[in-house]
């Protein structure tokens, strides 16, 4: 019956199977039509093969061929994307209003407010400097100031921690979820052998998307059915039946491959879903507000300190002060938290009295140390002999003078060596005089050369032998065209314990730090002595022998250019500055003493004896603030910062600033002019000095012969200067002190008297003194009254110059984190509430723009999902209309069926 009843039975037979299949698929679709992630499916129906009769070919019905998903691959790719910027948007923008709560400038106790009420209290203060209640106040609203930075640091501290919960979370869950789509792949594939999978596709998608709410990926389909799963830049979460895991530690997001027990750091990569933006949150906003909490805490702290150091309270320092900033291990004040302040072109200065006195002012002295670094340059010493192996030759200036003056103004050098290997130290028996001439510094077989120039007392250096003997010195150089990342800042090199050895030679690890990071560098002499530290390029050489501890600093410039300091240049330790001040200060009843290892200052008065800082003439160096001696705050960051112990003595707030006397030098009346040559026509110096009892005789000092032609030179001058006066002045039995500098602004010499003695005058008889013009004086007569130590306890000077400060504009630090880049900053100049609202600025940029990223993100995310929708979503109206046709489908089906039926009953009827 080949195309007669039977093939009319088959075709209605297979068109109730095709509408039976049709109707389920579109009753699922209805089933399903609220299910997350579901894909209509479409049940494709197809002709089935033709059956040929003789010329004739008569069509056989319809089959279901397949049911498959209405899916676009490129469509859900590019909601999964946009799922995960979205993602990462809204986890920004919902930390973004957190970070803001903490600087809510709403609040009562905002930091800008509390700032401004700190300044405010001040201003009160210089009305009424001995007010127990304005003191009160500036101590209470100091704390309060101190408090509130200390909470915002701790803050955002928990808010960076909490950043790393969430990811530690997250990436637990993303390690399940990739096992879960690694068990659907091995299924997919399985069932793709003879159908399609379209529920575990579903469900897999499902998963895909969640996965692309916590991190970015990208998916790639294989001809299988199965995925493959990367994360930005090829890190493999899914291949097929396999996957990999993430893993959390010391805050950063690694890589493991799961047939591999190596780790790769993949932080700086992932930059989508909640993940990406909960690290940019973290590693980038959070760092950059609280580096610049940190610099403008730091900023905020040198102001007032340099300034209150330089005050006098209601009384003077009776018990033992001791400061509250502490060095690195070397003592070198360069590593001081802010060594790099200090101006050493300028001194420390301290006012001694008796305080049992009747009168204080008969009693009172002032000690003053030069903190110039010397201008001599130490060549490269030469070894004809053999000094000790291994061994650090430390060398400290006795007694200042100038090399290529005259013959009395030599300076003089003690030195020590320590055996590096033992620990042993040996000091030298006597001091070493530095004369004029070639190798004119000689120590056990050590022969060096320190060039012209003027040595400054307390000024040391060091310089380490081999395990030959010889003396080998570092070549460390920076390329001063690459800056780097801290502007204004301090990076201390410190050989790591158990290291050391030669450079160039030996495997040496280097530890260094900065204000902000840290870091290792490791000198491997089979690679390049060149290395990358924070942007600067620093150029270790080829030689050089280092010990463990030993230390060198780089500090950079507002721009970010780097000055390397070596431990054979020149440079003051807590040391050598409490020996040179105990030196200068004699009996002057104060004690400075290197405690802690030598790494802090104490000054110690000994009984009847009372001391304060400074005085109002003074050109302070910022010594006594570097080191925390009557400083307002200790610490230097937002986290640290608190007030000084010493303070709680409201009494030792500094609003007063000592009288130190109403001249401030004899000074030239006229600019110099290069080059000056001195010789034995013009080298005379004629003065008096004035002790109360009558004039006494007239005091020649005698220039040494020299041309002078730099600035540099002129500040040489200037030394010589001075010690050929002091000379004359010691060679008559007065042996008065002396200051003369040379002033590169105004170009011109001022000389005075280094305080502590009782002269009441010094006159300069300049129409017998030949070498004036040369110095840029007249021929007139020069007087000066040397300090008399008027303390000035009821003035408010220096109140009055530390609320102004409100207003004084420094330069500070602007940091920028990028991830995937070393940080970076910028110096601006702005005063503390000025650099405060920049800061709040930035930080609305900020949020502005995540919210314009979140508004657009959003936007395409809806956008999409319903191009999806229209796509891949179930209509009900849709399905309705399938479900009637399948309907009507399946009742002609029936109908031609039982016509078939009948017809082949009809046939069978027949006899």
């Amino acid at each position: 019956m080949a195309g007669g009843i039977g093939l009319t039975m088959d075709i209605a037979r297979h068109a109730l199977a095709s509408a039976q299949q049709g109707l389920s698929v579109s009753g699922n679709n209805v089933a399903n039509v609220s299910t997350p992630s579901y894909s209509k499916q479409n049940a494709r129906q197809v002709t089935t093969l033709p059956l040929k009769l003789g010329r004739i070919q008569l069509g056989t019905g319809v089959k279901v061929d397949s049911v498959k998903r209405a899916t676009d691959k490129l469509l859900e790719r590019r909601i999964m994307y946009e799922t995960s910027t979205k993602k990462a948007y809204e986890e920004g923008s919902s930390y973004m209003s957190i970070l803001a709560t903490f600087f809510n400038e709403n609040a009562e106790n905002s930091i800008s407010k509390t700032i401004a009420d700190f300044w405010n209290t001040w201003h009160d203060l210089s009305n009424h400097p001995a007010g127990s209640a304005e003191r009160t106040a500036v101590h209470e609203f100091g704390m309060l100031m101190t408090e509130e930075l200390n909470a915002l640091d701790t803050d955002l501290k928990t808010l960076s921690n909490d950043l790393t919960s969430e990811i530690w979370g997250s990436i637990t869950e993303i390690n399940a979820i990739a096992k879960s789509i690694a068990a659907m792949n091995k299924e997919i594939a399985s069932v793709e052998v003879s159908a399609n999978a379209n529920d575990q596709r579903d469900k897999r998608n499902r998963l895909m998307k969640s996965l692309s709410e916590l991190v970015d990926i990208q998916t790639f389909e294989q001809d299988n059915g199965e995925v493959t799963i990367i994360m930005s830049k090829g890190a493999q979460l899914v291949n097929g039946p396999d996957h990999n895991l993430l893993n959390l530690r010391d805050g950063n997001v690694y890589w493991k491959a799961a047939n591999d027990n190596a780790e790769i750091d993949i932080t700086d990569r992932v930059k989508g879903g909640k993940i990406g933006g909960w690290l940019e949150q973290r590693d980038e906003v959070v760092k950059k507000y609280s580096n610049d909490l940190k610099s403008l805490t730091n900023g905020l702290v040198w102001e007032v300190n340099y300034q209150h150091s330089q005050g006098v309270g209601l009384d003077f320092f009776a018990t033992p002060l001791t400061g509250s900033y502490s060095t690195h291990t070397s003592g070198r004040f360069d590593t001081l938290p802010f060594g790099d302040k200090i101006d050493y072109e300028k001194d420390f200065k301290m006012w001694v009295k008796k305080s049992d006195a009747i009168d204080p002012l008969a009693t009172s002295r002032s000690i003053v140390v030069d903190m110039a670094v010397s201008d001599s340059k130490i060549e490269a010493p030469v070894y004809p002999g053999k000094s000790d192996a291994s061994t650090k030759y430390t060398f400290t200036v006795e007694k200042a003078g100038t090399i290529g003056g005259s013959g009395f103004n030599f300076p003089e050098v003690n030195w020590k060596k320590t055996n590096m290997i033992t620990g042993e130290v040996e000091v030298g028996l006597a001091p070493l005089p530095i004369t004029n001439g070639e190798g004119n510094l000689n120590v056990e077989g050590i022969s060096m050369t320190i060039k012209p120039g003027y040595l400054v007392a307390g000024n040391t250096f060091s310089i380490n032998t081999d395990e030959n003997g010889a003396p080998d010195l570092l070549d460390i150089r920076v390329k001063p065209t690459i800056v780097a990342n801290s502007v204004s800042d301090t990076y201390v090199f410190t050989v790591k314990a158990d290291s050391g050895g030669v450079i160039g030679r030996d495997d040496i690890e280097i530890l260094w730090k900065n204000s902000t990071t840290n870091g290792v560098v490791k000198l491997d002499p089979e690679e390049s002595p060149v290395m990358f530290v924070d942007g600067l390029q620093v150029d270790f050489g080829e030689q050089g022998t280092v010990f463990e501890g030993d230390t060198f600093t780089i500090t950079t410039n507002e721009k970010g250019e780097g000055k390397v300091n070596l431990e054979d240049d020149w440079h003051w330790t807590i040391e050598s500055f409490a020996d040179e001040f105990n030196k200068k200060s004699g009996d002057s009843g104060i004690v400075a003493t290197a405690i802690e290892e030598k790494t802090k200052i104490r000054f110690s008065p000994r009984e009847g004896f009372s001391f304060a800082f400074s005085d109002e003439d003074s050109e302070d160096s910022g010594t006594s603030a570097a080191l925390g001696l009557n400083t307002f705050f200790s610490g230097d960051d937002a986290g640290s910062v608190k007030l000084n112990d010493a303070i709680g003595d409201l009494n030792k707030i500094a609003v007063a600033r000592i009288d130190g006397g109403s001249s401030k030098g004899i000074i030239s009346d006229t600019k110099v002019k290069f080059p000056i040559i001195i010789n034995s026509e013009n080298d005379i110096i004629e003065f008096q000095e004035d002790d109360g009892t009558g004039i006494i005789d007239n005091i020649r000092a005698s220039l040494s012969p020299g041309t002078y032609v730099t600035e540099a030179d002129l500040h040489t001058l200037a030394k010589d200067v001075e010690l050929s006066i002091e000379a004359a002045s010691q060679r008559r039995g007065h042996g008065i002190e002396y200051k003369v500098i040379y002033d590169n602004k105004k170009k011109k010499f001022i000389i005075k008297e280094d305080g502590g003695s009782k002269l009441k005058e010094i006159r300069i008889i300049w129409a017998k003194s030949s070498a004036a013009p040369k110095l840029g004086f007249d021929f007139l007569e020069d007087s000066y009254l040397p300090p008399n130590g008027d303390y000035g306890l009821g003035n408010n000077k220096n109140a009055l110059i530390l609320a102004d400060l409100q207003f004084e504009k420094q330069r500070l630090p602007v940091w920028t984190f990028i991830r995937g880049q070393e940080a970076f900053s910028e110096s601006m100049e702005a005063s503390t509430e000025g650099y405060y609202q920049g800061l709040i600025g930035s930080m609305g940029t900020k949020a502005s723009s995540i919210e314009r990223g979140l508004e657009f993100s959003s936007a395409m995310v809806e956008k999409l999902n319903e191009q999806r929708d229209a796509l891949s979503g179930v209509s009900l109206d849709e399905e309705m209309t399938n479900m009637m046709k399948y309907q009507q489908s399946y009742t002609a089906a029936s109908k031609l069926l039982k016509t078939s039926d009948e017809m082949l009953q009809t046939i069978l009827s027949i006899k």
